[in-house]
Order: structure tokens, then C-alpha cells, then sequence
């Protein structure tokens, strides 16, 4: 199973593609997708967009699981957030890939036993997972990698429950 795990965001996009076979998980890319501020909008989009599209275009995809985002203040940043996800799910959707969202606290709860963990527990955690001593950086490849994780070390059903299509 190939899993994309995408941590959406318009200056920054965190992507990790993983794959679980014979009990393990293997991380086959992890990166970030970095747009200008100083570009227009929609180019930013347009720009993650096609890079995710060329990742998808590498692997033949189960699905795409990208953070369900809840914001309770800032309303600019929640609207950077949808815009850059919107780009995802057209990535995914043009590329004939299913659909997962799992929350942080979901990912959290999963992986490190506690749904408001720390971003540092979350990422001690993911390196641990990893069996590697290196530092993971920066945190949207952390968030990336420990959705695609989460996503396969979850029961079927819980995965169904995920699924957007």
C-alpha cells in the first residue's frame, strides 16, 4: 500500500510518500513544496498543485491523506490552509486517487498515545518510528510523514472512516 501524506500550506506544503508492506513502513520521499510570497495567489496554487501531481504521477497511489485542519482564531491562516488543501484534493482528483483526512489530534492519539501531544513528542516519535537519530525537519515533513504513518498503521476500519472518496 503507497500512501502520500500531505501537510497542507501555501508558502510551505509538507509531502511524504510511504508504503507499508510485509508489516513495515518504508518512507520512499519526503519534502516540502515551497512557493514565494511575493508570487500572485493562484500561481502558488497552481504551483503546488502540478508538484504534487508530478509526486503522484512517480507512484501508483492507494491514497492521499492530508491533515483535517480546525481552526479556532486566525481566519487568514485558515483560508491559506483551504486554499492550499483545495489544491491537494485537485491534485488527487485529477489523478484518480482516493481521499483521506485524519485530524492532528487523531495523528497525535495514534502515534504518540496522546491527542494534544507536543510538535516535539510528535516528532521524537516519527524519528523514533523511523529508527533514525536524525532530526527531522522542518515540521511540515514531520506532520506529512506521521499522517501517511498514521493512516497505515490504522485498522481498516478506521481508514474507511477517514475516507472522503
Amino acid at each position: 500500500m503507497y500512501v502520500l501524506g500531505v501537510d497542507p500550506g501555501v508558502a510551505r506544503c509538507g509531502y511524504a510518500l510511504l508504503s507499508r508492506s510485509a508489516g513495515s513502513i518504508e518512507v520512499h520521499e519526503a519534502g516540502v513544496i515551497r512557493t514565494e510570497g511575493t508570487t500572485a495567489l493562484p500561481r502558488r496554487l497552481l504551483e503546488i498543485f502540478e508538484s504534487l501531481r508530478e509526486i503522484m504521477a512517480l507512484y501508483t497511489l492507494d491514497v492521499m491523506v492530508v491533515e483535517r485542519v480546525v481552526f479556532k482564531t486566525n481566519a487568514k491562516s485558515a483560508m491559506a490552509v483551504g486554499q492550499a488543501l483545495g489544491a491537494a484534493f485537485m491534485a488527487a482528483e485529477s489523478s484518480s486517487i482516493p481521499v483521506a483526512q485524519v485530524s492532528s489530534n487523531e495523528m497525535k492519539l495514534t502515534l504518540v498515545g496522546d491527542g494534544s501531544a507536543e510538535k516535539w513528542q510528535l516528532q521524537a516519535m516519527v524519528q523514533r518510528l523511523l529508527g533514525t537519530e536524525q532530526s527531522i525537519r522542518p515540521p511540515d515533513v514531520v506532520d506529512a510523514i506521521g499522517l501517511a504513518f498514521c493512516f497505515l498503521s490504522a485498522s481498516e476500519t478506521v481508514r474507511e472512516g477517514w475516507r472522503l472518496s
